[in-house]
């Protein structure tokens, strides 16, 4: 019984095509990807015995970008104060970047626009992320309550793909 194991994933079986020539397949989901990761072949003898092989080189996977995530909370057009909560949902394990925009006028005459910042967290096992606390910095003397924030986040694939953005706006109260 011979199988092939990409990175810590799943194996898939080879089948003997001729003496010594091992052929099998291995799915690629899409969205799936992994930066230089060990391939591995496993040999077991009629006996028992099993012999590990590495792959000499290591292999490069892109499936396309991974999927968006999605963002539970705030709710698009809330009302916030100087800090903000965001949480939403991804791939398990996956990192998720925040990145943080604002509009507003200066001095109620003049465009203002900014980021208050980006940062980046990892999904849990169940798909989970959040930022709790996070900072909404835009100077209060200069634009004053009607600062418009635009959350936006993508998914980050190892190999530095991303997803599509998912984007929603909330405001100073």
């Amino acid at each position: 019984h011979e199988s092939v194991k990409v990175r810590s994933g799943a194996s898939t079986d080879l089948t003997e095509t001729a003496p010594g020539i091992y052929a099998g397949t291995y799915t690629i989901n899409s969205g799936e990807s992994a930066e230089h990761a060990p391939v591995t072949a496993d040999f077991r003898a009629a006996d028992g015995q099993t012999t590990t092989v590495p792959l000499a080189t290591s292999l490069t996977i892109s499936a396309g970008p991974p999927a968006s995530p999605t963002i539970t909370s705030p709710a698009e057009g809330a009302a916030v104060g100087d800090t903000v909560d965001i949480m939403g949902n991804s791939a398990p394990g996956a990192t998720v970047r925040i990145t943080v925009d604002y509009s507003t006028k200066a001095l109620g005459i003049f465009n203002l626009t900014g980021s208050s910042g980006t940062k980046e967290v990892t999904a849990n096992n169940k798909g989970v992320w959040k930022v709790p606390g996070l900072s909404l910095e835009a100077n209060r003397l200069l634009s004053g309550q009607a600062t418009v924030f635009t959350i936006t986040v993508v998914t980050v694939a190892q190999n530095g793909d991303t997803s599509k953005p998912t984007t929603l706006t909330v405001h100073r109260n």
